[in-house]
């Protein structure tokens, strides 16, 4: 598995050597844009606005735009030098009940492995951890592992901060069978406001009709009843593994049938 970023996972004085990669990849169908006319491919280029001059991407810098207008050029190395982009440090600041995570802030989740090519075996210090360990000869792997399961014995997840695609965000770290997991989290004000009572926010179609307002009475108990038992019957562990998608099934027979 290919990592993406590699610093350490640090907790009071412990440091451990850690190596984060994607724990999710997209597995939509890929289309690509033609041109309806001759079926050529619609190619995108980059162009200068105030040259007119197509643009290589070795040759596209970032820039911040004020609110009069003006950019201000920053380059790579400005960015890889700001002191929380440069420390590549994962700060556990606290612990926490799973159940207390709304689901909704989690953004990104990342697999988190000790990284035994570290070559600063000596920030491996575990003695915050556990006095039956040297920290001065704790490998990077082991010491990993006393995190984990001291974890998965608690139940507790670990609250940290990671600065991570040019932000510092919050994120949860919890242990997966042999390894621990890394979910990033959203702030509370990036999460949208539900509807209010007797409205539907989100826009319909033209053709859909008029939006059914949200009941503003209690239902009766029998219905709640009758809906309770219909959901303990249907009640089950859940296993996502379950879940087939019909849909890229249809998309792909339906390309085979376009092109045998």
């Amino acid at each position: 598995m290919q990592s993406m970023w590699a610093g350490t996972l640090a907790f009071g004085p412990t440091e451990i050597p850690v190596r984060l990669a994607p724990a999710t990849r997209p597995r939509e169908l890929a289309f690509r844009q033609t041109h309806v006319a001759d079926g050529g491919r619609i190619a995108v280029r980059r162009g200068c606005t105030a040259c007119g001059a197509e643009v290589s991407y070795a040759d596209v810098a970032k820039a911040y735009q004020r609110p009069d207008g003006a950019l201000v050029p920053l380059t790579d190395e400005d960015l890889a030098s700001l002191p929380l982009e440069a420390s590549h440090r994962i700060d556990v600041r606290s612990f926490t009940s799973p159940g207390t995570i709304d689901p909704l802030l989690i953004s990104r989740s990342y697999f988190l492995s000790p990284d035994a090519r570290s070559h600063n075996p000596g920030h491996t210090d575990t003695s915050s951890l556990t006095s039956a360990f040297s920290p001065a000869s704790t490998p990077a792997p082991h010491a990993y592992a006393i995190f984990r399961e001291a974890l998965a014995r608690t139940g507790q997840t670990a609250i940290a901060t990671i600065t991570l695609r040019q932000r510092e965000a919050q994120a949860a770290v919890w242990p997966r069978g042999h390894t621990l997991v890394l979910q990033t989290l959203l702030t509370p004000d990036e999460i949208t406001a539900p509807p209010p009572t007797g409205e539907i926010s989100a826009p319909l179609p033209s053709d859909a009709g008029p939006a059914a307002p949200l009941p503003a009475a209690a239902p009766a108990d029998a219905e709640l009843t009758a809906l309770a038992d219909r959901i303990t019957a249907l009640t089950r562990d859940f296993d996502p593994a379950t879940h087939h998608d019909r849909y890229r099934d249809q998309l792909e027979a339906l390309i085979r049938a376009r092109y045998p």
